[in-house]
């Protein structure tokens, strides 16, 4: 969660500021607000935790000992 969280707080200034910047050449403007930037963030999030919370489930039910024989 903390790498999840730290890669948001780098990702959503950069991608808001290129999309700033992508958007100034155009004639008809359109604002990008803090909402957007949640959705975002709570979609990543989202995402981020439906690939890990799987494998973490799956690691937490299996028996350490047969995967200690095994090493």
């Amino acid at each position: 969660m903390k790498l999840l969280v730290l890669s948001d707080v780098i990702a959503l200034p950069i991608g808001y500021l290129s999309s700033r910047f992508f958007l100034m050449k155009f004639v008809n403007q359109v604002s990008i607000g803090v909402m957007d930037l949640l959705a975002c963030f709570s979609f990543l999030m989202f995402v981020g935790l439906l690939t890990i919370l799987p494998q973490t489930w799956r690691a937490s039910q299996e028996n350490p000992s047969r995967n200690l024989r095994s090493e």
